[in-house]
């Protein structure tokens, strides 16, 4: 199964960033590899399902990224996350917090940091810990869209002009 394509648009339109998610890390205890892996599944689909975003194969070597911007003119950015916390609420229930850092790609400079947390109330588990995780990383990625605007309109706005500097009068 691929978990995205370098050549094709996304479904929502033509692509302007392009998007590698890496795997979640947690030094919450508990959370099975089963778990980090589906958290990385919620964080791609959720990612490519906005407009203007592709998702960049999974392992993709560096320089193959490089190529895919340049030839396409594409953004790149990688998302790196985390399960910072996962925690029972008082009378039942699961809170889960999620880091989500948003950075450039391939050379991974830090752009942006989106948070998120969910509850899930009245249960506890495995089904509940995967919930509440997945509620807090869609929260997390709400403000993604701006996030990537703003952090391309930052870098655009800080590379020198082609046509080098105006003068000033």
């Amino acid at each position: 199964r691929s978990r995205g394509s370098s050549g094709s648009s996304s479904s929502s339109g033509p692509a302007r960033y392009y998007v590698a998610v890496g795997q979640p890390g947690t030094r919450v205890r508990g959370v099975s590899r089963d778990v980090l892996d589906r958290a990385r599944s919620v964080i791609a689909s959720t990612a490519g399902g906005m407009s203007g975003v592709e998702i960049a194969p999974e392992g993709e070597r560096p320089r193959a990224a490089q190529r895919v911007l340049s030839q396409r003119s594409l953004v790149g950015y990688y998302l790196d996350s985390s399960i910072v916390e996962l925690e029972p609420r008082p009378g039942g229930g699961l809170r889960a917090r999620v880091s989500v850092v948003l950075q450039s790609y391939p050379d991974r400079n830090i752009r942006s940091m989106l948070n998120g947390s969910a509850t899930v109330m009245g249960a506890t588990g495995a089904q509940a810990q995967q919930q509440a995780i997945e509620g807090a990383i869609r929260g997390a990625l709400r403000n993604l869209p701006q996030a990537m605007a703003a952090a391309a309109a930052s870098a655009q706005a800080s590379q020198p002009s082609r046509r080098g500097r105006r003068r000033r009068r």
